[in-house]
């Protein structure tokens, strides 16, 4: 009831604010109402955080409703502006997708709508299962609930103190206010929705039809990588969908000049900083596109320093306060790790430009995705692909082959197969045609059009591919989704394959029978939520769920159903032998105590100081700890052994 409670207060908020930028576009309402909502939510949290209160839920409603209070203040003082954009005849525009020429955008949209309405049941019915999540995203949200601040704890997971904080803010306003995890990927679902408006009013910038433009949003929202992302509460899709947004309304602030556009690119620069350290690799791009529109004179150099002050302000007043705790404790602003966080260690070992171009090479090759394909034509395309590779690398003196640049032990060969799964999928054959050649030739065009804005998609991917590599320590098998800002430009180009002098329906049927089937494939075939079959998740319970990817930490959780809830448990492993967030129980009330090094658990001073009453302990291979004396061991799973601490 809480959780209803505070959505409501939000969306209230959300609508006065908007109503006071007095929007002249129709489209640009419901992109500013993701954008307050999620910066209200940021803002929130990152107050609650400060008064050590993010284990409060009457404080985050508090906050919440003075905040509500002031904006309808604002809004009454400002005569009541418009909260909603004027009517459109939807029935108009319904009706003429019953149109024989309208058939394809028809089966897209339905098709479209089958995927959402999968992925809304999906992410209600499987909690986070992702290992990256289990281990450092979601993990450490439970962690703020338990101590009411993200600042540092012990633990051997440093990513979980250093990393952006501001995705998972709006999970723990998920998680804190209605006490489950069910609607945590519910804020990457909205992102990636909302990023298809972003395509479609891209597509219109760039010159083409409405109908064009729809068929380019609905189509993103079926690249393999995107629909793998709706459902997972990788933050990804959040930084992606801030990112585009600040594109957007940036532009829309250098033709316009209208207030509100500066102020939501700005926000979303400021948000989009706190979320994602990769997105970093799209700056450069963004700062040529702001120079551009510098050098085209669309603003003068003291309205671009005023853009400046307005981006810093959100900034320091929504992202800052993790860099300046990873500071205050670490000494460095992107934690203690930041070395092994980009290519310094592989530079020690190659020139920076072979390891660019090593890096970019692989990334393009991987770009040209054959996941969302059956394994048995996979088979048959692979060694054509791998062999093409072969031949065209081969001149410039480039083995792409091995585990040099790579990280953790990773080997690239030219006939991997990649799983279809949100780690390792791409964009499937259409992504891969809208960057070559489809958004060469929108360079051209920006060229003949006299229309930089055109040749901007390519530079953001260009950019992308140099960025990534420089802040990036090696390559894996699992950076298709760093690219989905740049594959979210070069989608809005999608109508210049049936627009024209003559429309190509054909074209549009292809694209539609096309995505059907990758789609298909996802939804039937996602190892983390397979719907159909044995391994099927409707029958499953809760610790199967969640360890469809993360195998080995089944045995661990069954383990610990044996552990009462609200218990101290100790955990003696090897940080990158477990993950810790189906520890904490489903009613995450379970205290987690990492013990490391491993040998601790021996230390009963050391056990008694953090008030241990349980012990997980891993022994395996060489490692096999011993125990204090006061813990005697109970039962045992697997490589897993529970200890019970004696009165």
């Amino acid at each position: 009831m809480i959780f209803l409670l505070s959505i409501l207060i939000l969306v209230l908020t959300t609508l006065f604010l908007t109503a006071l930028m007095r929007l002249r576009r129709p489209l640009d309402f419901p992109l500013a109402w993701g954008l307050l909502s999620f910066a209200l939510m940021v803002l929130i949290f990152q107050i609650a955080n400060l008064l050590h209160a993010l284990n409060s839920s009457s404080v985050i409603i508090l906050l919440q409703s003075l905040l509500l209070a002031i904006s309808a203040a604002a809004w009454h003082l400002s005569g009541k502006p418009a909260v909603f954009p004027k009517a459109h005849n939807l029935r108009s525009a319904f009706s003429r997708l019953r149109q024989r020429e309208n058939a394809p955008l028809t089966a897209l949209l339905l098709l479209v709508a089958a995927v959402l309405l999968l992925s809304v049941v999906l992410i209600y019915v499987v909690p986070p299962n992702n290992n990256d999540a289990l281990s450092f995203h979601v993990a450490r949200i439970v962690r703020w609930m338990q101590q009411g601040s993200y600042f540092p704890w012990e633990t051997p997971f440093v990513w979980q103190l250093t990393f952006p904080v501001n995705a998972q803010l709006t999970y723990l306003w998920t998680l804190l206010l209605s006490q489950t995890d069910h609607y945590m990927a519910y804020i990457p679902f909205f992102s990636g929705v909302l990023t298809g408006l972003l395509v479609y009013a891209f597509s219109r910038e760039f010159g083409f039809s409405r109908k064009g433009a729809a068929f380019a949003g609905l189509i993103w929202l079926t690249f393999p990588v995107v629909q793998l992302h709706l459902t997972s509460v990788r933050h990804d899709l959040i930084s992606t969908w801030l990112f585009i947004s600040l594109v957007y309304f940036f532009y829309r602030w250098s033709k316009d000049k209208q207030s509100s556009a500066l102020i939501l690119s700005s926000l979303a620069l400021g948000l989009v900083l706190g979320t994602n350290f990769s997105i970093a690799a799209y700056l450069p791009g963004f700062a040529l596109f702001a120079l551009s529109g510098l050098l085209a004179r669309r603003y003068s150099f003291r309205q671009g320093l005023v853009w400046v002050c307005a981006a810093l302000l959100a900034f320091g007043l929504l992202s800052s306060p993790i860099y300046l705790s990873n500071q205050l404790h670490f000494g460095s602003l992107v934690g203690p790790d930041a070395a092994e966080m980009t290519s310094t260690a592989v530079l020690d070992e190659m020139p920076a430009a072979k390891y660019v171009a090593l890096t970019s090479a692989r990334w393009v090759y991987q770009l040209a995705d054959v996941s969302w394909l059956p394994r048995s034509i996979q088979a048959g395309i692979l060694p054509v692909k791998a062999a093409a590779a072969r031949a065209l690398s081969a001149p410039l003196g480039l083995n792409l082959e091995g585990d040099i640049a790579t990280l953790d032990a990773h080997v690239f060969t030219w006939d991997r197969v990649y799983l279809l799964q949100e780690d390792e999928a791409w964009f499937g054959l259409v992504g891969f045609l809208l960057i070559f050649p489809t958004s060469i030739l929108g360079c051209v065009q920006a060229v003949k059009k006299k229309l930089p804005l055109l040749a901007f998609p390519f530079i953001f991917y260009l950019t992308a591919l140099v960025t990534c590599s420089i802040i990036r320590p090696g390559w894996t098998p699992f950076d298709g989704r760093y690219f989905m800002p740049a594959l979210a430009m070069s989608a809005a180009f999608l109508p210049m394959w049936f627009e024209g002098r003559r429309s190509r329906v054909w074209v549009q049927w292809l694209l539609v029978l096309t995505v059907s089937f990758s789609s298909a494939m996802v939804a039937l075939y996602n190892p983390a939520k397979q719907i159909v079959g044995g391994a099927a998740i409707w029958d499953m319970n809760r610790i199967d769920r969640l360890t469809r990817q993360a195998y080995g930490t089944k045995e661990m959780l069954y383990l610990a159903e044996e552990i009462p809830s609200g218990a101290v448990v100790g955990v003696a492993a090897e940080a990158n032998d477990y993950q810790e967030y189906g520890l904490f129980g489903a009613d995450f009330s379970r205290r987690i105590v990492n013990v490391f090094p491993v040998s601790l658990a021996a230390d009963k001073n050391w056990l008694d100081a953090r008030g241990v009453e349980y012990l997980l302990v891993r022994s395996a291979g060489n490692i096999n700890p011993s125990v204090a004396d006061k813990f005697q061991a109970g039962a045992s799973l697997g490589d897993w052994i529970l200890y019970i601490r004696q009165p």
